[in-house]
């Protein structure tokens, strides 16, 4: 059965946005423009044909891992049935990059029970760039990079940001009726980012609009899945922005801005056939240059992010299918 959706239009004269609610499992049918730019830098990531030269607070980078085996204790496991997509995405991101994020107006709170099947599913990318309204979480897809002279990230951000189309087959039982997924978040690139790179990722609870970036309580949740895939032997890095690891936190702004972005996540190694990645939450390791966590703060979970790190070259990530498993 298909969730229900919400409608999320934007209203320019009073400079917000309504929000209108159909049920637990909804989702916005059209993007909004969010106040609090994401990461300037957006976290750190694996490289993408080269050796990572991030800066400003951004990753060193870590090579990747053979998709059936990833690096840090993630495992993942590999579908044949996926093959690369020649669709392209023509819009841009609804978050901006590059800029100061505002400090986070949640701590977390109490863990939200499971919604109503189906609960643990963020996004099927059956809307319009927003991942689906659940147990308290909203967001939508963005785009960020270096800005490096000469390099172009489609989508670009600070716009609408598009779901592309997915060339048959799609990665198997991603579709949100149990069938194989149509849609993806896409993101390519034209030249090379050489400063710390770009990616694309979504927030789990801000509004768009005038609303402050909060955090969203996944405590009851064991991890997360996904399906992804890309130009073949690309390496890229998911990243889980936290409270403490994200600007938005005012925790480790508090110390230094260089200390920000170091977001627990895992390395990806994609192929151009799909591939479904799972992680537990204690699979998720931090990189070593900012900010030091104990573990990943699930019970204030600000986004997710797909980032591919400097020296880019060419390139193109999908993802499809996101959910959080329990």
């Amino acid at each position: 059965m298909f969730p229900s959706r919400l409608l999320l239009l934007p209203a320019f004269a009073l400079g917000a946005f309504a929000l209108g609610a159909q049920g637990c499992a909804s989702q916005p049918q059209s993007p909004g423009f969010n106040s609090d730019a994401d990461d300037g830098g957006g976290g750190s990531s694996g490289n993408f044909g080269g050796d990572d030269s991030g800066n400003g607070g951004n990753s060193s980078g870590t090579t990747g891992t053979s998709s059936s085996s990833s690096s840090g204790g993630g495992t993942s496991s590999s579908a044949t049935s996926g093959s690369s997509s020649s669709g392209s995405a023509t819009g841009s991101s609804t978050s901006s990059s590059g800029g100061t994020t505002s400090s986070s107006s949640s701590s977390g709170g109490t863990a939200a029970a499971p919604c109503a099947a189906p609960g643990t599913l963020i996004d099927d990318m059956t809307g319009m760039g927003a991942i689906i309204t659940c147990g308290g979480r909203m967001g939508f897809w963005y785009t960020y990079d270096d800005g490096t002279t000469g390099a172009t990230l489609t989508p670009a951000p600070m716009a609408a940001f598009p779901y592309t189309a997915i060339a048959p087959p799609g990665p198997p039982g991603a579709g949100p009726d149990g069938g194989a997924g149509t849609m993806a978040a896409m993101m390519s690139d034209t030249g090379s980012f050489t400063s710390y790179g770009a990616g694309m990722g979504f927030d789990l609870n801000n509004a768009g609009g005038a609303a402050t970036k909060g955090t969203y309580n996944a405590s009851a949740y064991s991890g997360v899945t996904f399906w992804a895939m890309g130009a073949a032997g690309g390496v890229a890095r998911f990243n889980v922005p936290d409270k403490d690891t994200d600007p938005s936190g005012g925790v480790c702004s508090g110390t230094s801005t260089s200390q920000c972005n170091d977001h627990h996540g895992h390395t990806l190694t994609l192929t151009t056939t799909w591939q479904q990645f799972t992680f537990t939450w204690a699979e998720l390791t931090q990189q070593g240059y900012g900010y030091v966590e104990a573990s990943i703060d699930t019970a204030a979970l600000v986004g997710m992010q797909f980032q591919v790190n400097s020296p880019t070259g060419t390139f193109d990530v999908w993802v499809s299918d996101v959910s959080f498993t329990q």
